[in-house]
């Protein structure tokens, strides 16, 4: 399987947090990733960059423009866990 895009991502991410509790952003990319079934060399495939995993920065990007795009309101509860209110 092929690391999936953002918009592939923006869906699982959203069902994920949509119980209103709070989540890391750790703990939301380390579900999707297995949701994905992403195996171990996929998991930690670095951008050109190498500063970041693919998958990590895919996953951003669906909170980017859920927050963004979709008007999906996500409240940041401390600054390093999000819910969806």
């Amino acid at each position: 399987m092929s690391i999936p895009t953002y918009e592939d991502i923006m869906l699982p991410f959203l069902k994920y947090i949509s119980d209103g509790k709070e989540y890391s952003f750790r703990n939301i990319v380390d579900f999707l990733a297995k949701d994905f079934n992403l195996s171990e060399e996929e998991k930690r495939e670095l951008l050109p960059s190498g500063n970041q995993t693919v998958f990590d920065n895919r996953a951003g990007w669906a909170k980017t423009h859920l927050k963004k795009d979709y008007s999906v309101i996500l409240k940041e509860a401390t600054p390093k866990s999000l819910k969806r209110v």
